[in-house]
Order: structure tokens, then C-alpha cells, then sequence
């Protein structure tokens, strides 16, 4: 496997593992694409229904027991490790993982990385029903698999 040849992209938790994927192995990243992710897990957890809780505590950990735990586990944790080039998607009205989450880790990725690009999809929540939200988010998205790879992406 070559350094820096591949593109993470990551939906949901695919994008919190993409952002980890990045904290822990950036040579091997051109860079990454991330839609609707959790970037820290106490945050995600804390803005969690209540009726999620329990699953949430079983699956991910409980923030008072496994803090430290969440905390290494967070790409926010890592914001200096993220040097890649990264495009971050979010739909606005996201009750799964609420916007703020991409915003407050976008804010502070840019103080150590200037090339992240932020997009937020007005009238979307965490999946984009909305075909043409979802058409703009794929050409968001092979737009900058585009500028990453100098043109060499085909989507035919």
C-alpha cells in the first residue's frame, strides 16, 4: 500500500471513523470527505435522546464511567494530528447528530489546518431526502475528489 494514495469518505459514523482514520494514519491520505459525523463522542452522547441513552452507553461507553476512554476516541481530540485537506458535510436541521458537532470541530480544525472546506445543506437533517440535496452533496463531493486528484476522478 502507498502513502498518501487513498481518499477517506465517511457518512455518520463512517465520518467520525474517516476523521479517526485521519488523526491516526495521514500518510496514507490524499484527504477526506466527512457527512453528517460525531467528532466527539461526550458531546454526541450528552446531545443524544434520552430514549438513545442506554444503547448509546452499551455501544459507545457512558461519559462519566469511560470519559477518558471518549475523550481518546474523539477526533476533536487529535485537532493538531488533522493535516489533510478534509471537506466536512452537514444537513442543517440534523436531529441525529446535531450541525453544532461539524461546526465546533470545523472551527477547530481550522486553527491548525486551513484546508478544510465546510458545507452545510439547508432543509436536510441526517439523511438528505431532498433528491436534489442529495445530487448536490455527490457533486460537493466529486468536485473535490476532483481538486484532490488533480482531475483524476471519473464518474461514469
Amino acid at each position: 500500500i502507498s502513502r498518501n494514495s487513498f481518499i477517506g469518505i465517511g457518512f455518520s459514523y463512517g465520518a467520525y471513523l474517516t476523521q479517526m482514520l485521519h488523526a491516526k494514519y495521514p500518510d496514507f491520505f490524499v484527504g477526506f470527505v466527512s457527512i453528517n459525523g460525531p467528532y466527539d463522542l461526550i458531546k454526541f452522547i450528552e446531545s443524544s435522546p434520552p430514549y438513545w441513552i442506554e444503547v448509546i452507553n452499551n455501544l459507545i461507553g457512558n461519559p462519566t464511567t469511560d470519559r477518558d476512554l471518549l475523550v481518546e476516541q474523539s477526533p476533536v481530540t487529535y485537532l493538531k494530528e488533522l493535516v489533510k485537506p478534509m471537506l466536512i458535510i452537514h444537513g442543517e436541521e440534523d436531529g441525529t447528530v446535531p450541525k453544532e458537532h461539524s461546526q465546533l470541530f470545523v472551527d477547530g480544525v481550522k486553527e491548525f489546518n486551513e484546508s478544510v472546506e465546510y458545507i452545510v445543506i439547508q432543509n436536510e437533517g441526517h439523511n438528505f431526502i431532498d433528491k436534489s440535496n442529495e445530487m448536490r452533496v455527490f457533486r460537493e463531493i466529486v468536485k473535490y475528489l476532483r481538486k484532490l486528484t488533480g482531475g483524476k476522478v471519473d464518474v461514469e
